[in-house]
């Protein structure tokens, strides 16, 4: 999994684990297009000749790679991959050429004497994982709520082009309580812009979550007595995936990430979501927070309350702060470690999906004394 070199306000990273059952993602249209716009935009920051570089790609192959052969002083990248990985082979090989991409706003060029150190040899494409990507947090204020939520849609475009130029492959943002006709205008040209560029679209959203400002599927008199949450859960995710280019979904549980709702209800909501996705052929997910003192006699742990439900209902286990899975002190939340959180992630990917999902920065708890 690769990790970003500087500061996104809260902005998470996340990869799929390779073992046991995957998620259904759907189709991501590709389109050469868009990869040949993305390019001639390198070019031009990087004040070359637009027709320096040329690209193409040849059949299907698992062997993914990239060529680099060069005629006086142009370069021609050609691209074997498959499906899902034709934009990350291609972009291996720009970085082996000279070109990095450290912030959606700045771009590392290469002269062309330097790109033609790379003539004549053939680069090698193997990501770590099959999913990689980030998370935007945009519950909280940052520069993603004007991307996506405020019309600035330059800076949402800056950071998919930013992702593909970096070989990732997943984009999940929080979705706003904002009505759905402006959650779809804004969102749908940059989603669409994303699955081309073969990166896979996702939003997270609360069933009861009332906590900032989230967008929700049930009000909270529906949370409370369970009248006809299900019904609205199952019609809220088909709208969804209607209005936006979706590849998955991300559920939050609880009315808030440290107070659950009813266990029984909620592993009915948890069935119903993964139902209704399915149906769809896609992936619901719900996350799995280090929160504390959320324990019932029947079901234990509320966190770990999805290893009760369906078996196509995918997990995000979500460590916070700069801890992981393997660091022997996490004094987070009332916990000493995240052991437990490793154990839950290791059992549950045997079983269904999982996602791994780690914090990579965190200003509530590091940034307060720094003036806005």
């Amino acid at each position: 999994m690769q990790s970003t070199i500087l500061i996104l306000c809260l902005a998470f990273s996340l990869s799929a684990w390779s073992q046991g059952p995957e998620a259904q993602l759907g189709q991501i249209s590709f389109q050469e297009n868009a990869l040949r716009a993305d390019l001639a935009l390198i070019l031009k920051e990087a004040k070359l000749d637009p027709k320096v570089i040329q690209v193409q790609f040849l059949a299907d192959h698992p062997d993914q790679s990239v060529r680099v052969q060069c005629a006086h002083d142009q370069l021609t990248l050609t691209v074997h991959a498959i499906p899902g990985e034709r934009v990350a082979t291609f972009y291996k090989g720009m970085r082996q050429l000279g070109f990095l991409f450290p912030h959606p706003l700045k771009q590392i060029s290469p002269t062309l004497e330097i790109m033609k150190l790379g003539c004549n040899h053939t680069y090698h494409w193997k990501p770590a994982t099959k999913i990689r990507g980030f998370h935007l947090h945009t519950l909280h204020p940052n520069e993603w709520v004007h991307g996506f939520f405020m019309g600035k849609a330059h800076i949402a475009e800056a950071y998919v082009r930013w992702l593909a130029r970096n070989n990732q492959n997943a984009l999940d943002v929080s979705l706003l309580r904002l009505p759905l006709e402006e959650i779809e205008k804004q969102f749908t040209p940059i989603f669409k812009l994303a699955q081309s560029l073969e990166i896979y679209t996702g939003v997270s959203l609360g069933i009861a979550l009332h906590q900032q400002k989230s967008y929700k599927l049930l009000s909270l008199l529906e949370s409370i007595t369970g009248w006809g949450a299900s019904k609205k859960i199952h019609s809220g995710i088909k709208n969804l995936y209607k209005a936006l280019p979706l590849n998955f979904m991300v559920l939050e549980m609880g009315t808030s990430e440290f107070t659950p709702t009813d266990f029984d209800k909620s592993l009915e909501w948890m069935n119903t979501s993964a139902e209704t996705a399915n149906a769809l052929h896609t992936t619901v997910f719900t996350k799995v927070h280090v929160s504390t003192n959320q324990w019932n006699k029947k079901f234990g742990n509320f966190n770990f309350l999805p290893q009760h439900a369906s078996k196509s209902l995918g997990v995000w286990p979500h460590t916070v702060m700069f801890y992981g899975l393997l660091d022997p002190s996490a004094p987070m939340y009332g916990n000493k470690d995240f052991s437990y959180i490793k154990i839950f992630t290791m059992e549950e990917k045997k079983k269904r999906p999982t996602w791994y999902y780690p914090e990579t920065s965190y200003w509530v708890g590091m940034d307060d004394d720094i003036p806005l």
